[in-house]
Protein backbone atom coordinates (compact mmCIF):
# COMPACT_ATOMS: atom_id res chain seq x y z
CA UNK A 1 0.00 0.00 0.00
CA UNK A 2 2.73 2.21 0.96
CA UNK A 3 4.54 2.36 -2.27
CA UNK A 4 1.66 1.49 -4.37
CA UNK A 5 2.13 5.17 -5.96
CA UNK A 6 5.26 4.38 -8.03
CA UNK A 7 3.53 2.18 -9.84
CA UNK A 8 0.67 5.01 -10.51
CA UNK A 9 -2.05 2.80 -8.46
CA UNK A 10 -4.48 4.03 -5.98
CA UNK A 11 -4.26 1.52 -2.97
CA UNK A 12 -6.24 1.17 0.54
CA UNK A 13 -6.96 -1.48 2.51
CA UNK A 14 -8.97 -1.28 5.27
CA UNK A 15 -9.36 2.53 5.50
CA UNK A 16 -11.83 5.06 6.40
CA UNK A 17 -14.24 6.58 3.64
CA UNK A 18 -13.07 10.01 4.67
CA UNK A 19 -9.56 9.19 4.45
CA UNK A 20 -10.17 7.40 1.24
CA UNK A 21 -11.74 10.67 0.04
CA UNK A 22 -8.44 12.65 0.89
CA UNK A 23 -6.43 10.47 -1.40
CA UNK A 24 -8.79 10.16 -4.16
CA UNK A 25 -9.69 13.92 -4.15
CA UNK A 26 -5.68 14.23 -4.80
CA UNK A 27 -5.78 11.04 -7.08
CA UNK A 28 -8.64 11.85 -9.46
CA UNK A 29 -8.29 16.17 -8.75
CA UNK A 30 -11.93 16.40 -7.10
CA UNK A 31 -13.34 17.33 -3.87
CA UNK A 32 -15.39 14.97 -1.61
CA UNK A 33 -18.58 16.46 0.45
CA UNK A 34 -20.46 14.05 2.62
CA UNK A 35 -23.80 14.77 3.22
CA UNK A 36 -24.31 11.75 5.74
CA UNK A 37 -21.64 12.43 8.37
CA UNK A 38 -21.78 8.41 9.38
CA UNK A 39 -20.47 7.29 5.96
CA UNK A 40 -17.12 9.30 6.62
CA UNK A 41 -16.59 5.65 9.44
CA UNK A 42 -17.12 2.95 6.99
CA UNK A 43 -13.93 1.24 6.28
CA UNK A 44 -12.43 0.72 2.24
CA UNK A 45 -10.33 -1.24 0.28
CA UNK A 46 -9.83 -1.14 -3.18
CA UNK A 47 -7.25 -0.87 -5.75
CA UNK A 48 -7.44 0.99 -8.71
CA UNK A 49 -5.00 1.52 -11.83
CA UNK A 50 -6.55 3.50 -14.76
CA UNK A 51 -9.90 3.27 -13.62
CA UNK A 52 -12.08 6.79 -14.14
CA UNK A 53 -13.39 8.64 -10.91
CA UNK A 54 -17.07 7.43 -12.21
CA UNK A 55 -15.87 3.66 -11.76
CA UNK A 56 -14.08 3.38 -9.02
CA UNK A 57 -16.95 5.23 -7.20
CA UNK A 58 -19.10 2.16 -9.20
CA UNK A 59 -17.14 -0.17 -7.58
CA UNK A 60 -16.48 1.29 -4.09
CA UNK A 61 -20.79 1.82 -3.85
CA UNK A 62 -21.39 -2.08 -5.64
CA UNK A 63 -19.31 -2.82 -2.02
CA UNK A 64 -21.04 -0.50 0.14
CA UNK A 65 -23.69 1.10 0.89
CA UNK A 66 -23.74 4.73 0.40
CA UNK A 67 -24.98 7.02 -2.89
CA UNK A 68 -22.80 9.57 -5.19
CA UNK A 69 -23.60 12.28 -8.18
CA UNK A 70 -20.73 13.66 -9.32
CA UNK A 71 -20.95 17.07 -10.03
CA UNK A 72 -17.93 18.42 -12.44
CA UNK A 73 -15.38 18.43 -9.66
CA UNK A 74 -17.07 17.62 -6.77
CA UNK A 75 -18.19 14.31 -5.72
CA UNK A 76 -21.16 14.75 -3.41
CA UNK A 77 -21.84 11.26 -0.68
CA UNK A 78 -24.91 10.44 0.67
Amino acid sequence: VETAWTYNRLVFEDEPFDEVAKKMARWYDVQFEFKNSKLEDIRLKGSFINETLAQAMEALQYANSFKYEIEGKKVLVY
